[in-house]
């Protein structure tokens, strides 16, 4: 079982440069990938994309490809002198116009395109492409290894609040043969009570306990909430995306325990109802982040 929460990063040098690749993913319904690379190499999008949903099945997913200059090479060649003085003047004319005041800045002015224009042209989309895909393999690796790691974690998380509903079903089983009876009992005085001393007609009184019997029997209830946790347990041991067929499981799981909720003729089942609505909410808000 994998979390959909996770990073991954990796780099790979080539022709002088640098590509690093980040992958951040977070819980989504469905598989959603958004992938941000450098000006000039929008073509290798379709590629990127396609990588990562052949390693991810749900959630949502950012790539980002970063192409830097090695260590060693120099960044800039030559400022641009002409169109830095193009860039002032028309600032200048702009600032004139609004009637604010103009104040020249060297660093904004070298800040735009084209007044320090990088040493090397930037890779071509068929020059970068196998560096971007060694580097994006390293980044899958560790981002589908830490995806990994977070779902064994909640995978333990998971198993153990499933103990615990097992318990709490365990007390109302345990307890339903007594708590029969004694709605039995009330009931056969509170016709007692009704009658005074009119005689009591005991088939009368078989035929009540037959129906408050059948309403307040849990048992069906309780082998299918048995049912239910038996299959969420076997998704914590399973290979692949198993999160939407927990989502599933828990709801069906809170359908019985309500049942249960609503059928409850003693105040300690009452009580265990309550709790496993609890767990089974924290349960529902943890599988949000299994793939």
């Amino acid at each position: 079982m994998r979390s959909m929460t996770g990073f991954g990063r990796g780099e790979h040098e080539a022709g002088g440069r640098r590509y690093v690749v980040e992958l951040r993913g977070v819980n989504h319904r469905f598989l959603d990938v958004h992938v941000r690379l450098p000006a000039g190499l929008a073509a290798l999008e379709p590629a990127v994309r396609a990588a990562v949903a052949q390693a991810v099945e749900r959630g949502r997913v950012e790539a980002s490809v970063d192409v830097r200059a090695h260590a060693g090479a120099e960044t800039a060649a030559f400022v641009d002198v002409e169109r830095a003085r193009g860039y002032h003047e028309a600032l200048k004319e702009l600032a004139a116009a609004l009637e604010i005041p103009w104040r020249p800045d060297v660093w904004a002015l070298a800040a735009l395109p084209g007044v320090l224009p990088p040493l090397e042209a930037a890779p071509t989309p068929e020059e970068a492409a196998p560096a971007v895909r060694q580097a994006l393999a390293a980044a899958l690796d560790a981002f589908l290894g830490m995806r990994a790691e977070e779902g064994r974690r909640l995978a333990a998380d998971l198993a153990a609040r499933m103990e615990l509903l097992s318990e709490r079903l365990d007390a109302v089983e345990a307890r339903l043969p007594a708590v029969l009876a004694a709605a039995q009992e009330r009931l056969r005085q509170r016709l007692a009570a009704w009658l005074g001393e009119a005689p009591l007609d005991e088939q009368r009184l078989a035929m009540e306990v037959v129906l408050l019997v059948d309403r307040a029997d849990v048992s069906e209830e309780i082998v299918r909430l048995r049912s239910h946790l038996s299959q969420m347990r076997t998704c914590l041991q399973a290979d692949g995306p198993v999160g939407r067929k927990l989502e599933f499981l828990i709801q069906e799981c809170q359908r019985e325990v309500n049942t249960l909720g609503a059928k409850a003729l003693d105040a300690e089942t009452a009580a265990d109802v309550v709790a496993m609505k609890g767990e089974l909410e924290r349960l529902r808000e943890q599988v949000q982040n299994v793939e």
